[in-house]
């Protein structure tokens, strides 16, 4: 067989373009899909924390018009178990909330500062990106 005929007949082969063009373009299409994914997780737990502080800040507010004095300690445990429940489902491990009082700035009231940590589940450690961590604080003013 001579090399320009064999070359003519290998250029006009179609068979095995996909799996060449998959090899090429898989893994950059399967990144990106992933990281889509990553994007809106992140999107649900930032809206999650946001409304479990809300949730806390009623409940605290709530509590105090009933006349139940609730310390820090006792609001961390409520936004511990809002987090947990549905329907946000945040992950227990992931989830630290903080309650501060810090000097009022109304006058006539209490104010509680609540933080909520969360350590953002990442499925993209294969690509070497690094765990997230979101914070969301939320003032919580109550009748001194």
């Amino acid at each position: 067989m001579r090399i320009p005929a064999f070359l003519s007949r290998l250029a006009r082969d179609c068979d095995g373009n996909a799996v060449v063009e998959f090899a090429i373009a898989g893994p950059i299409f399967i990144g990106m899909v992933i990281g889509v994914f990553q994007a809106g997780v992140q999107v649900q737990n930032y809206n999650a924390l946001r409304s479990v502080a809300s949730d806390v800040n009623r409940y605290v507010v709530v509590e105090y018009q009933k006349g139940n004095q609730l310390t820090p300690d006792q609001i961390e445990v409520r936004a511990a178990g809002v987090a947990m429940g549905a329907p946000y489902l945040l992950n227990s491990v992931r989830f630290d909330p903080t309650v501060t009082q810090p000097t009022s700035r109304v006058t006539g009231a209490k104010e509680f500062t609540l933080r909520l940590d969360y350590d953002l589940p990442n499925w993209l450690q294969i690509l070497n990106v690094s765990d997230g961590k979101m914070t969301y604080s939320q003032a919580i003013f109550v009748p001194a």
